[in-house]
């Protein structure tokens, strides 16, 4: 592997990662659409699962329905992945994916997904050579069992997909995109995600999970609170502290604190559908996800409440707690 490509990679968390990363490797984008309403939620999640000896290879997509908690996996061959090593732009059989929008030729079993949803102005985690993306510096290292990027906190949506007879119009609504990549997921996380707030504009994400490292293993966090423009960072490396942890199986509470602000977050969630998620195995583990939960917010700086709202249509993961 050389430098530059490597550092290239590390400082576009958007692109794929797999020409620098040795088997066995995954990688997946995670792209949730809401419409207007909000009375439709769905996350798709292309990506690819290359094992260590080439058994099990393959890319993918999934489609979870946030209102029925419906999951569809469509599997292709590795030789159906198509990349671009400057930009997030994907090909997976008929399907294109990038940072500008989604067109789908999907056949599943319950019937075709088609249709193209155009992306408005993304507001990514910043990207800076010392603190590249949501990891930070921790995106440097390379051998983090799994990274993650935050590329688009909150964006509007133009354009219809057609799930076999229904159609979905989601001009007007809102997105979000994320991805991870590494050799496999945590062996525990937390994730919530909403950015359907009475405020237009905010946008929340936020995550613990149990980081290995070294033969050792730290719990570490992963929040953003997207508000009136800036972005409130609560981090592991910035040294932010989780000091409320509540969870339960339907429902987690969080409070996250730095310097002087304050975040405390409660999420909850009606149902979910099963996603696959990759070991070093391959995508052989199972997990919960749900579109329809909500999250209540609040926000103090130096003790004052700045913000108390809640977020519909929310993405939700309590795993392995």
């Amino acid at each position: 592997m050389r430098l530059v490509e490597y550092m290239q990679s590390v400082l576009h968390p958007e692109r794929f990662h797999g020409y620098v990363l040795t088997p066995p490797f995954f990688e997946g984008w995670y792209i949730k659409l809401v419409t207007a309403d909000p009375s439709e939620a769905y996350a798709f999640i292309p990506g690819i699962s290359i094992t260590k000896d080439g058994e099990g290879s393959h890319a993918f997509v999934q489609v979870l329905n946030g209102s029925s908690g419906e999951v569809q996996v469509v599997d292709y061959d590795v030789d159906e992945f198509y990349w671009n090593r400057r930009a997030f732009d994907v090909h997976i059989g008929g399907n294109h994916l990038s940072l500008e929008g989604i067109n789908l030729d999907l056949s599943t079993d319950n019937g075709s997904i088609r249709g193209n949803v155009r992306f408005g102005k993304m507001i990514p985690w910043p990207v800076m050579f010392h603190s590249p993306g949501a990891m930070g510096p921790f995106g440097w290292l390379p051998f983090m069992e799994c990274n993650h990027g935050v590329l688009g906190l909150d964006h509007a949506l133009e354009g219809v997909l057609r799930f076999g007879d229904h159609v979905a119009d989601f001009t007007g609504g809102r997105g979000y995109i994320e991805k991870d990549w590494g050799g496999a997921f945590p062996k525990r996380w937390i994730w919530m995600q909403a950015n359907h707030f009475s405020q237009a504009g905010t946008s929340l994400v936020a995550s613990v999970a149990v980081v290995p490292m070294m033969g050792f293993a730290f719990e570490g966090l992963i929040a953003g609170l997207y508000h009136q423009g800036r972005l409130h960072a609560f981090t592991t490396y910035n040294g932010a502290k989780v000091t409320r942890q509540q969870i339960g199986e339907n429902g987690v509470e969080l409070q996250f604190e730095r310097a002087s602000e304050r975040l405390w977050v409660k999420g909850t969630r009606q149902s979910g559908g099963i996603l696959k998620a990759p070991t070093l195995a391959g995508m052989d583990r199972r997990i919960v996800e749900s579109l329809d939960a909500k999250i209540l917010v609040k926000f103090w700086r130096n003790n004052r409440l700045i913000l108390e709202d809640e977020g519909r249509r929310a993405g939700l993961e309590i795993v392995g707690w």
